[in-house]
């Protein structure tokens, strides 16, 4: 069996499906991840507001 090495620090084996050992996957994606909690935060706050609002129409 052939064994990968982590192309980033190749001191330890890659992971499956990507030339990259978990640490460095997790150290390469870490802003990423971060941002998209940001947005997914946003965006739930967006929703709660929108539906808490009372309709606006004629009445």
């Amino acid at each position: 069996m052939e064994v990968n090495r982590c192309s980033q620090c190749a001191q330890r084996d890659s992971m499956r499906q990507t030339d990259l050992c978990e640490e460095c996957l997790i150290k390469k994606f870490k802003p990423l991840i971060s941002l998209s909690d940001k947005i997914r935060s946003l965006h739930s706050n967006a929703t709660v507001s929108s539906i808490q609002e009372e309709p606006k129409g004629a009445a």
